[in-house]
């Protein structure tokens, strides 16, 4: 199973361009834990109705709320990947008051619901105009899973430090 861990690992920092110690520990030390960490990967990419753009910036928004540096930095990576433009995603972290209509909506709620915000009630309501309830739902579902990776990585002491987040130009 060693091997078989490895290259599951591998592949994964291959694909999202980012290092994940985290992983590694979990398939090094228990490998009941990882089978089931995998097993709750496709939970975190589930999308079908919610758009695009919408669902990869619920998710960014989240994790901006739970972290500082690289699993921001994979957010980036995948929505670009995706197709997401620079400009939005640049906008999304330097200034996420000055996103407009649907991408405002998107980022908003996934960094109330994730920070527990006081007016996660009025972001949940937008969403669900916006998006209709099937999207809303992919979106909640979204930024519940992409919290696993920075709440793990912390409690494994593997996200003590800050790390700068880069776009790269379209």
């Amino acid at each position: 199973m060693g091997a078989l861990t490895d290259r599951v690992v591998a592949a994964a920092e291959r694909q999202t361009g980012c290092e994940m110690p985290y992983l590694k520990t979990l398939a090094d030390t228990s490998r009941g834990a990882f089978a089931r960490w995998m097993l709750a990967m496709p939970a975190a990419q589930y999308r079908q109705r919610a758009p695009l753009d919408a669902w990869h910036l619920a998710r960014l928004g989240a994790t901006v709320a739970q972290d500082c540096g690289t699993c921001v930095q994979l957010i980036v990576t995948v929505a670009q990947r995706d197709g997401v433009s620079t400009t939005t995603l640049r906008q999304a972290l330097d200034a996420p008051d000055d996103l407009y209509g649907d991408a405002r909506a998107a980022y908003a709620f996934g960094h109330a619901v994730a920070s527990q915000a006081a007016d996660v009630a009025d972001h949940v309501a937008e969403v669900e105009a916006l998006f209709g309830h099937e999207a809303h739902v992919e979106l909640a579902m979204a930024v519940a899973t992409c919290q696993i990776f920075p709440v793990i990585k912390r409690g494994l002491g593997q996200a003590l430090s800050c790390s700068l987040v880069t776009i790269e130009m379209e």
